[in-house]
């Protein structure tokens, strides 16, 4: 009787163990899957937020161009990359995008 308790509270003990480990780690790849997702993701800044070097590439676009809004993400590797929204004469609404030193960004 005595084996058996000793048994089955084992198997309690080291089943618990086993469970907690799993739930650890599915708990820590939401984590990175979330970190990931939000790397991937552009995030709404204020227009005086964007670098200058970003300004002036869309100014050297279009000069004609009026920024509406502007939007940020950061890139794996850490680079910013911005993606702004402006209304541009004859064309209508334009949308692109740049890396914070105003090199044009494809996302190809």
């Amino acid at each position: 009787m005595r084996k058996t308790i000793l048994v089955f509270a084992m198997a309690l003990f080291f089943g618990n163990a086993f469970i907690g480990s799993s739930f650890a780690a599915n708990n820590n790849q939401s984590e990175v899957q979330q970190q990931q997702t939000a790397q991937n993701e552009f995030t709404a800044i204020e227009l005086d937020e964007l670098p200058q070097a970003v300004k002036d590439a869309v100014e050297k676009d279009d000069r004609n161009a009026t920024l509406e809004s502007a939007e940020r993400k950061v890139l794996p590797n850490g680079e910013q990359v911005y993606r702004v929204t402006m209304e541009v004469e004859d064309k209508g609404q334009v949308t692109k995008s740049f890396y914070a030193n105003g090199r044009k960004y494809d996302s190809k």
